[in-house]
Parts: C-alpha cells; structure tokens; sequence
C-alpha cells in the first residue's frame, strides 16, 4: 500500500512539473506574410528557433526577444504548419490556413488556452479553487488512509 502510494504522490508531481515550463506557439496569416508569437505557460517571451512547413518546403526563422517572429513565403501556401522548439525539449506546433486567409490564432486562442495578456494577469479564480479543490482532495484521501489502517489495530476483540 505505501509503494502504491509513493508511486501515485510521484506521478501527481511530475506531472505537475512537465506542464511547468510548456510553451504556446500563435500565429496568423496575412497573404504571404506569417506573423506569430511563442510563450511560456507564465506569459514570458520564449526564445525559439521556428520552423515553417509550407507546401512540402521548410523554411526557418528565430524569434527575437520579445518572442515574436514574421517570415514571408515565396509563394502562396494553403496549408501551414508551424513548430516551435525553445530547447530543453520545450516545443509546440501549430497548423494555420493561408492563401489571403486569415486565421486570427493569436486572438481566438483555443478554449483552456490563455493569451499571453491574460496569463500576465495571473491565476483566475477557477485555477484558485481547483488547486485548493487537488490539495484537500489529497489530504482527504490520505486522512482516509490513515484512519482505515489506525482503525484497523484499535478494534476490540470479544
């Protein structure tokens, strides 16, 4: 029972700690010209090498400090896919449609996904309460445990 409960604390920690530094890549479209943004979970500028696959030719890029990039295309493309790598095994991609279309990433994030303004901010409320919700829920489950196997050795016998 300890082992199991060692390897489920183990998990939930790591876990935590993978999501820690995951970086968000947004990006839009205007004719030729592809604009985009790669952040840090916290909303801080990641330094990237960007990689842009177009209509089977990869083209490359970096962002500057403030973690922003734009590459124009030689040609139209329909279909666009761009991936970020920030070292350490941080990366993130993104597929986007062009040809004269705009897909407006960086202003409609996908929903659970925050813009870099937003996650400036801080924590909502909802985060709050549901990290309060994870830690009771833990010290719930672990008072339970501990009073099943305390409970179990005080039983008297007749």
């Amino acid at each position: 029972m300890r082992f199991f409960l060692f390897g489920l604390l183990l998990w939930l920690g790591l876990g935590a700690s993978s999501w820690a530094h995951r970086i968000y890549v947004f990006a839009n479209c205007k004719g030729n010209e592809i604009q985009g943004e790669v952040y840090f979970n916290d909303g801080r500028p990641a330094k990237a090498r960007i990689e842009i696959e177009a209509e089977g030719e990869v083209f490359k890029t970096e962002t500057n400090t403030q973690g922003k990039f734009t590459f124009t295309l030689p040609h139209p493309a329909h279909r666009i896919k761009i991936s970020a790598y920030a070292g350490m095994g941080h990366k993130a991609s993104v597929i986007i449609k062009g040809q004269n279309t705009v897909q407006p990433v960086s202003k409609q994030p996908a929903p659970g996904q925050q813009t870099p303004a937003q996650q400036a901010l801080g924590p909502s409320w909802r985060d709050i309460f549901c990290g309060l919700g994870y830690i009771v829920g833990i010290f719930g489950f672990l008072a339970y445990l501990k009073a099943r196997t305390y409970g179990s050795k005080k039983r008297p016998e007749n």
